[in-house]
C-alpha cells in the first residue's frame, strides 16, 4: 500500500508505503531484502560505474538537481520497530538489508513500514523528468524475491534487469488538477484524467475489475487531486504523467469460453496515452489499434491475457520498456508495441529472473515479434526476398548481402572471433553490454527459431501454450521451459539447451555425398551423407528438389556423419542441405552438392568497395601493373577472394615483366638478370576454415610471394586481446610471426636491400586507450622485437649470422573543442644489431617487410622511388624531409604535429561518407647512428615544415592523404627527393597514402 504526492515545485515525490509480507518459503527468514533501483541513476553507482568502464557517460557525473536517487526519509518500521537499513554494495544504493531481529518462520508475515522520497533524472533510462513530465519505474522500496536459491538481490547495472515478487498494489498518487495519469493497474478511485483529454469519448475503466475493494481517498491539498489504483498478481508498479497528454481507448474483446485456471476477463481496456505532435503517428486510433492486435497476436500463441487493462503511453526515453498491464514506448511503432507488450507476458506473467536469465523473455520476445511481423526464417521460407533499397551511384557496383542479414552476420562474426559468452550468464557476468545484447536478444532469438525447427511448428505452439498454462503467474526458469519443450514434444533437449544456453559455438553441416540412383518401379532413390562440421549439433534438413518442388527430410542430431535417403517419383534436380536457410548453418558454401570451398561468385574489384555473398565466395578479379628498372613494366591480374568478407580471405595473382633485368652493375659487381624473375606469383590467405577445426582459424594467415625477384614465405597468428569489443575502451594486440625472405635476382634487388637470405621470427604487442569520454583523444604504444638468422653471398661461399631488432613507441593524440584540432605527440626508438640492410630502421619510411607488397614502391627503381616522385611510405622514426634510403642501426625520435580541420566535403553521391581537410605544422627530430659507410653527418637529424592533408572515410575504406612541405631539413644532403642538398631551408614536397595520427 503507498500514498505518494508530486511535488513538482520541490522536484520530488514524497511517499509512505506499508509492505506486508509473508514467507512462503520452507526456510526461516531473519533478513529482508529490498531494491532501491531509481538510485542507479546517479553518480556512485554501479550502474554508473559499469558506464565509465566501457567509455559511456550518462549518469556518473550529474550534479543536482539532475540526478535520481531515492531516499529514506526514516528508519523502516519492522512490526513496529525502526530498523537502520544497511547497504552491502556502497557506495552503490540499489541493494538494501533489513535485519528482522528476530526468526520470520514459514508461513509468517511481517509488516514493514515505509517513509521515502524520489526523485527520477533529467537522463532518461527507463525512468526520467523533463519539465512537467514525469515517467516512474522502480521508484519505491520493492522487495527482492527469496526463491530455492535464497535472497536475489543484485544492483542495478546497464545489463541488469528485474526480478520481482507477486503482489497486490494499492497505490495512491496525489498530483496537480491538469496531471494526466498513466500506470500498473486499474483505476478504482479518483480521475486519472483521461475524460478530459479524450479523443475517442468516454473511457473504459473497468474499475469494477477487482470487485469489492477500498475506494477511499485522502484529502488532497488545493490544487491537487488524488486518484487510487489496484493491481493484482503483479510484482510492479511504473507511472507517468504529464499535463499535456493526449488519451485515446479501446476495448479487445475475448472469447469468453476459453478456459484458462487464472481469472481473465471478457473484456480487456485499452488506454493510450500520447504526446502533442503524436496525432499521426500515435493517434486516429493508430497506437490502440496496433496494442490490440498484438495481444491477439500474443492470445494466439501463449493463452488469455491474465490482467483486465493495458496501458500503451509515450515516455521521455526513446525504445520501450515493460511493466505489468503498461508498457512505456517511444514510438508506436507494430514492432516496438509486440515487442514491449510481449515482455508483459514473458517478464510480466512468466516472471523470469531477467538479470539471470535474461535470455528467457528477451529472446523469446524477439522471436515473436518477428513471428507476428512474418520476419523470422519460418516464415520467410520459400518466399522470394523482398528487393533491397537500391544502392546509388557507384555503391551500386557492390555484390553485397542484404541488410536483413546483418543481425546473423553480427553474431557470425562475434562467434568466429571466439568474443561470443554463454547466453545464460548472469547479466552483470558478460564482458561488457553490446555482447550482453547480442547473447539475450539476437542470439537467444535464434535459439527459439532453432528450437521451432527442432520441434516443429505445431509442437512449438503447444510448447508455448503448455509452457504458459504450468506458469503464468509464477516464477519461471530453464528448467520449467525445458519441460515443457520436452513434454509436448516427447524428445529429450538437453543438448540442445545446454549447447544453445551454457556453450558458444557454431552451426555448420556439409552435404558430403549425394547419390541418385533409379528404381525398379521408375522412382529415384537419393542418398545423402551429412557431416558435422560445426560445434554445435542440429537435425539438420536435407531438401531433394523435383519439378513440383522441395521434400524435406533431417539428419540426425546425435550423428557426426548422417546419412539420409529419400524416395521420389521424379528425377531429382538438386539436392541442398536447408534450402529454405531456416537454421542457423553459418556457412552455406559446403550446403550443395559438389560443393568446394573454391566455388565462387566472380565480380570486378571495385576500388573502396566491399563485396560478400551470402551462399559462396566473392572473387574479385582486377588488373595488376607495375614498374621496375630491371623489367620495365609488370603486368597481370590479382584474384583477391573471400567469404562474408572474413573468412578465407585469399589474395592470389599472376603478372609478368616485359624483360628479363638485362645485364645491372650492383656495387662492383656486373649482374646478369635470369629469365625465371619476369615471372611474378602470390598466393596469400587469412582466416583459413581447415577441415581440422570446427571454425575458421582467425588471426591466422601468411602465404608465398616470389615478386621481382625476391621469395618470401611467411606464417603468422594476431591476437585481439582488447577487453571490449564495442564499448569505447582499451583496445590491445599481439602477433607472432615467422617469415623467410631470400633473394633470387641480384638484378631487381630493391635499393633497400641487400643480397641476404633471412629468416626471423617477430613479436608485437601493441595497446590503444582512449582517454576522453568521446574516444577521439588516446594513447597508443607499440612494440616490437624480432630475432633472425641472415644469410649472405661472402664471395667464397655462404655464412650465415644471427641479428636482432626492436622498436618502441608511445605516442598521444590529444582533441580538443569539437574535435577540430589536435595535437599528436610520438616517441619512437630503433635499434638493431648485425642486421642486413633491409632490417635495419629507416629514418623516414616503413621497412621493407612492412612494406613489401606495395608494388609501385617494392622493386628497384619503381615509380614511386624515383626522385620526382616525392613519396614516402610513412614510417620508421617518421622523419619526413629525409629520403627513404636513409637506413639507421639505432635510432631515437619526436615527431610533434599541430593540425586545425579546415572543411568537411561530402565526396560522393551515395559514398555515405565524408572527407575532412586538415592543415598543420609540424617537426621531427632525431638521433641516430648509421651503418658503416652511410653518407651521414653527425647523429642529429631533424625536420620541420607544414602540410595538409584529407582524412575520412570514402566507400566502404578509410583514407589518408597527406601532402608535406618540409621547408628546413638539418643535414639537406640526406633531404627527400629534390630538395637534396638545397641548403636547410628550400622548398620541398613529399606526399604519402598513411599518417601519424
Amino acid at each position: 500500500e503507498i500514498t505518494a504526492t508530486l511535488d513538482e515545485e520541490a522536484q520530488k515525490l514524497r511517499a509512505t508505503g506499508t509492505l506486508t509480507y509473508t514467507n512462503q518459503s520452507p526456510d526461516t527468514l531473519r533478513e529482508l531484502f529490498v531494491h532501491q533501483y531509481l538510485n542507479a541513476f546517479r553518480p556512485g553507482s554501479r550502474w554508473s560505474a559499469t558506464d565509465a568502464r566501457e567509455g559511456r557517460v550518462r549518469f556518473q557525473k550529474l550534479e543536482e538537481p539532475d540526478y535520481a536517487y531515492e531516499r529514506f526519509t526514516s528508519f523502516p518500521l519492522i512490526n513496529g520497530v525502526a530498523v537502520r537499513p544497511q547497504y552491502p554494495l556502497a557506495p552503490d544504493s540499489t541493494v538494501v538489508r533489513l535485519p528482522l531481529g528476530f526468526a520470520l518462520p514459514p508461513g509468517g508475515t511481517v509488516r514493514v513500514q515505509f517513509a521515502w522520497d524520489a526523485r527520477p533524472s533529467t537522463t532518461f533510462r527507463r525512468q526520467g523528468r523533463k519539465g512537467r513530465h514525469w515517467d516512474f519505474s522502480q521508484w519505491f522500496p520493492k522487495v527482492a524475491v527469496y526463491d530455492k536459491g535464497g535472497w536475489q538481490w543484485n544492483a542495478l547495472v546497464p545489463a541488469g534487469e528485474f526480478y520481482g515478487e507477486f503482489a497486490t498494489y494499492d497505490v495512491t498518487l496525489l498530483v496537480r488538477d491538469d496531471q494526466v495519469l498513466g500506470a500498473t493497474g486499474v483505476p478504482v478511485a479518483g480521475d486519472p484524467g483521461w475524460a478530459r483529454v479524450s479523443r475517442t469519448g468516454a473511457p473504459y475503466i473497468k474499475a469494477d475489475a477487482y470487485g469489492d475493494v477500498p475506494r477511499a481517498l485522502p484529502a488532497a491539498p488545493a490544487g491537487y487531486r488524488a486518484v487510487r489504483f489496484r493491481a493484482e498478481n503483479v510484482h510492479h508498479f511504473a507511472w507517468s504523467a504529464a499535463p499535456d497528454y493526449r488519451y485515446e481507448g479501446g476495448t479487445y474483446v475475448r472469447d469468453a469460453r476459453v478456459p484458462f485456471h487464472l481469472p481473465t476477463w471478457d473484456t480487456t481496456a485499452i488506454h493510450v496515452l500520447y504526446r502533442p505532435g503524436d496525432d499521426s503517428t500515435w493517434g486516429r486510433g493508430i497506437a490502440v489499434d496496433r496494442t490490440r492486435r498484438a495481444l491477439t497476436w500474443l492470445e494466439s500463441i501463449y493463452g488469455p491475457y491474465v490482467y483486465p487493462q493495458i496501458t500503451n503511453l509515450h515516455r521521455l526515453d526513446g525504445g520501450g520498456t515493460e511493466f505489468p498491464m503498461m508498457v512505456m514506448n517511444g514510438s508506436a511503432s507494430q514492432g516496438l508495441i509486440l515487442h514491449e507488450f510481449g515482455h508483459v507476458y514473458t517478464f510480466g506473467i512468466l516472471a523470469n529472473n531477467e538479470w539471470r536469465s535474461g535470455w528467457m523473455d528477451e529472446g523469446l520476445t524477439d522471436y515473436q515479434t518477428d513471428w507476428a511481423l512474418g520476419e523470422t526464417p519460418q516464415e520467410q521460407a520459400g518466399r522470394a526476398a523482398p528487393p533491397p533499397r537500391l544502392p546509388e551511384g557507384y555503391r551500386a557496383n557492390a555484390v553485397t548481402i542484404p541488410a536483413s542479414e546483418n543481425e546473423v552476420l553480427g553474431l557470425i562474426r562475434l562467434d568466429l572471433a571466439r568474443r561470443s559468452e554463454p547466453a545464460g550468464r548472469k547479466s552483470q557476468d558478460f564482458r561488457e553490454f553490446a555482447i550482453y545484447n547480442a547473447m539475450i536478444y539476437s542470439r537467444a532469438k535464434q535459439m527459439y527459431g532453432q528450437l521451432r525447427d527442432v520441434l516443429g511448428d505445431t509442437a512449438f505452439r503447444a510448447f508455448l501454450r503448455d509452457y504458459y498454462a504450468r506458469w503464468a503467474i509464477k516464477h519461471v526458469d530453464e528448467r520449467a521451459m525445458r519441460a515443457s519443450a520436452e513434454r509436448v514434444s516427447g524428445k529429450n533437449l538437453g543438448w540442445f539447451f545446454d549447447q544453445w544456453v551454457h556453450r558458444t559455438g557454431m552451426v555448420d553441416y556439409a552435404l558430403s555425398e549425394a547419390r541418385i540412383t533409379p528404381r525398379v518401379d521408375g522412382r529415384w532413390t537419393t542418398h545423402a551423407v551429412v557431416t558435422r562440421m560445426g560445434g554445435f549439433r542440429h537435425p539438420m534438413p536435407v531438401g531433394v528438389r523435383t519439378s513440383t518442388g522441395w521434400t524435406i527430410a533431417r539428419a540426425d542430431a546425435m550423428q557426426d556423419v548422417s546419412a539420409v535417403e529419400f524416395v521420389t517419383d521424379e528425377r531429382p534436380l538438386e539436392v541442398q542441405l536447408d534450402p529454405y536457410h531456416v537454421t542457423a548453418d553459418w556457412d552455406r558454401r559446403n550446403d550443395t552438392e559438389g560443393w568446394s570451398l573454391l566455388k565462387h561468385r566472380i565480380v570486378f574489384d571495385w576500388p573502396f568497395l566491399n563485396q560478400a555473398d551470402r551462399d559462396r565466395n566473392v572473387l574479385a578479379l582486377a588488373p595488376a601493373l607495375w614498374y621496375s628498372a630491371p623489367g620495365g613494366a609488370t603486368l597481370g591480374f590479382r584474384a583477391p577472394q573471400s567469404y562474408l568478407g572474413v573468412v578465407d580471405r585469399i589474395d592470389k595473382g599472376l603478372a609478368f615483366t616485359l624483360r628479363d633485368g638485362g645485364t645491372t652493375i650492383r656495387g662492383a659487381d656486373t649482374v646478369q638478370g635470369h629469365a625465371a624473375s619476369r615471372v611474378n606469383a602470390w598466393f596469400r590467405i587469412e582466416n583459413p576454415y581447415l577441415p581440422f577445426s570446427d571454425r575458421p582459424l582467425m588471426g591466422q594467415g601468411g602465404g608465398i610471394d616470389w615478386r621481382d625477384g625476391i621469395f618470401r614465405a611467411d606464417w603468422g597468428r594476431t591476437w585481439d586481446i582488447s577487453p571490449f569489443v564495442s564499448a569505447r575502451g582499451p583496445r590491445r594486440s599481439a602477433s607472432l610471426r615467422l617469415t623467410g625472405i631470400k633473394p633470387t635476382d641480384r638484378a631487381f634487388l630493391p635499393e633497400q636491400w641487400d643480397n641476404s637470405g633471412v629468416m626471423e621470427l617477430a613479436g608485437t604487442l601493441e595497446g590503444r586507450r582512449p582517454v576522453t569520454e568521446r574516444g577521439a583523444s588516446f594513447v597508443r604504444a607499440r612494440g616490437a622485437a624480432s630475432l633472425g638468422v641472415a644469410e649472405s653471398d661472402a664471395g667464397i661461399g655462404t655464412r650465415a649470422r644471427g641479428y636482432s631488432r626492436a622498436e618502441l613507441e608511445a605516442q598521444s593524440v590529444t582533441y580538443s573543442g569539437d574535435t577540430s584540432s589536435v595535437l599528436s605527440l610520438r616517441l619512437y626508438g630503433g635499434v638493431t644489431a648485425n642486421a642486413p640492410t633491409q632490417r635495419l630502421v629507416f629514418a623516414s619510411t616503413r621497412d621493407p617487410l612492412a612494406s613489401f607488397e606495395e608494388n609501385w614502391w617494392r622493386p628497384r627503381g619503381a615509380i614511386l622511388k624515383g626522385a620526382d616522385a616525392h613519396y614516402l611510405p610513412l614510417g620508421g622514426a617518421f622523419l619526413r624531409g629525409y629520403g627513404p634510403g636513409l637506413a639507421l642501426e639505432q635510432v631515437g625520435a619526436l615527431n610533434a604535429e599541430v593540425g586545425r580541420k579546415l572543411v568537411w566535403e561530402r565526396v560522393l553521391p551515395g559514398a555515405l561518407s565524408r572527407l575532412a581537410v586538415w592543415g598543420s605544422a609540424f617537426g621531427d627530430i632525431g638521433l641516430g647512428a648509421a651503418p658503416i659507410g652511410n653518407a651521414m653527418d653527425g647523429a642529429f637529424l631533424a625536420d620541420a615544415g607544414v602540410g595538409v592533408s584529407v582524412r575520412g572515410r570514402l566507400y566502404d575504406r578509410d583514407v589518408k592523404l597527406r601532402l608535406d612541405f618540409p621547408a628546413w631539413v638539418h643535414q639537406p644532403a640526406l633531404a627527400m627527393g629534390t630538395g637534396a642538398g638545397k641548403g636547410d631551408i628550400a622548398f620541398r614536397w613529399v606526399w604519402s597514402v598513411n599518417d601519424l595520427w
